[in-house]
């Protein structure tokens, strides 16, 4: 799930415009992955719209998150989080390579 920091002005965690209604955490924290690389966080906690990632004091990574960076999260569970959505727009390369519609969003009966 692409999110981005909305919130920088604490030196130990960023708040981001991702929470549970844009992913599920299922049977487990997202992870967090920046530049293509999983992060070491100290926490991921998720409000109904928000993310709040929690880094260890004066964390290299925490210093570089500026206000609009892009961020993924990585879902625990991808079955409630792809639930969620009406598309899966695939990014490869850094580019849009496909947009997948999630015909069955919404069926519980």
């Amino acid at each position: 799930v692409l999110t981005q920091v909305i919130g920088n002005n604490f030196s130990e965690r960023v708040v981001t415009d991702a929470g549970l209604k844009a992913m599920s955490r299922g049977f487990d924290t997202p992870k967090v992955r920046v530049d293509g690389e999983i992060i070491d966080c100290e926490a991921v906690k998720l409000s109904e719209e928000h993310g709040t990632v929690s880094f260890a004091e004066g964390s290299d990574v925490r210093k570089k998150l500026k206000w609009g960076e892009k961020i993924e999260f990585i879902p625990g569970h991808c079955c409630t989080c792809v639930n969620q959505h009406d598309n899966i727009f695939v990014i490869k390369d850094g580019k849009l390579a496909a947009v997948w519609p999630v015909s069955t969003r919404g069926n519980y009966s």
